[in-house]
């Protein structure tokens, strides 16, 4: 991985671990890479004078293609405060920070599994990966991802309050469904947003 690559995950990381752990983790990046002799300087990519309707209009663009245009019916309609929120999520979680360069979006996809996971989200959890299989990754490689991740986040969860099929169920149950529901791979999201 590059310099550039471990720092837009570590931004990306942020929308699920808060602020001050991501502020934490960039500062022992800058010290990983001094101590290794690694001159850098991030990009400056945002641009704050983007106009707030197209960074929505992009960010729910890129929801729309990654998560499916399904949705499951609310037993009532949103509060404001729900719909402000949702306003702030698609113009920043979805519009900046999905559509950033540096990752593509396989990357953030697994990004965003893993930190799921290893925080016990299950329903935010299962939507994405209902994403991942929309932009072509298998149950065996999503199946894998949280293999892999268990290593790291998982054995403590595993322990003290998850068994590991459940763990794996969410995966297992949205690729049985998309796969019922004839669900393929979104081959033009890929594409349209690889690096």
């Amino acid at each position: 991985m590059t310099p550039d690559q471990i720092v837009e995950l570590i931004i990306h990381d942020t929308w699920y671990s808060a602020a001050p752990a991501g502020i934490q983790a960039l500062t022992l990046c800058k010290e990983v890479f001094e101590e290794r002799g690694i001159d850098y300087t991030p990009a400056r990519i945002h641009d704050s004078s983007e106009d707030p309707d197209s960074l929505f209009q992009r960010g729910e663009e890129l929801r729309r293609s990654y998560m499916g245009v399904t949705s499951t019916a609310r037993p009532t309609p949103p509060t404001e405060a729900e719909k402000e929120l949702g306003r702030i999520t698609g113009e920043y979680y979805w519009g900046a920070t999905w559509t950033r360069p540096g990752l593509d979006l396989a990357s953030r996809c697994i990004c965003t599994m893993t930190c799921l996971a290893a925080l016990g989200r299950e329903g935010p959890l299962r939507s994405h990966i209902r994403g991942a299989l929309n932009i072509g990754l298998t149950p065996d490689q999503i199946i894998e991802v949280f293999g892999h991740m268990t290593l790291y986040a998982g054995i403590p969860f595993a322990r003290e309050r998850w068994t590991l099929p459940t763990i794996f169920s969410p995966a297992r149950d949205a690729a049985a469904e998309c796969m019922k529901h004839d669900q393929g791979p979104v081959s033009r999201l890929a594409s349209d947003h690889a690096d």
